[in-house]
């Protein structure tokens, strides 16, 4: 079960509202194709409830960069 959008979901239910769960949450890798970040292998997070993030694979699993909602956050000034 899953909270979405202020509600508990099971699978069944959610799937009646979306062809394949990977459209609301779920991990994609990709790789950087220009600039600093070419061939730069990332893991594109997205929780389905906000929250989404991104890690650099070949860094040390680190957080890269997040958003909340949409917008970017700064999980360094939020640790401190």
């Amino acid at each position: 079960m899953v909270a979405l959008w202020e509600r508990r979901w099971i699978r069944e239910d959610l799937l009646v509202h979306v062809d394949r769960p990977y459209q609301v949450a779920g991990i994609r890798p990709v790789e950087g194709g220009d600039g600093a970040k070419r061939g730069t292998r990332l893991l594109c997070c997205t929780t389905g409830a906000g929250f989404d993030f991104q890690i650099p694979a070949g860094r040390g699993f680190g957080i890269g960069g997040a958003w909340i909602g949409g917008r970017p956050c700064d999980l360094v000034r939020a640790a401190t």
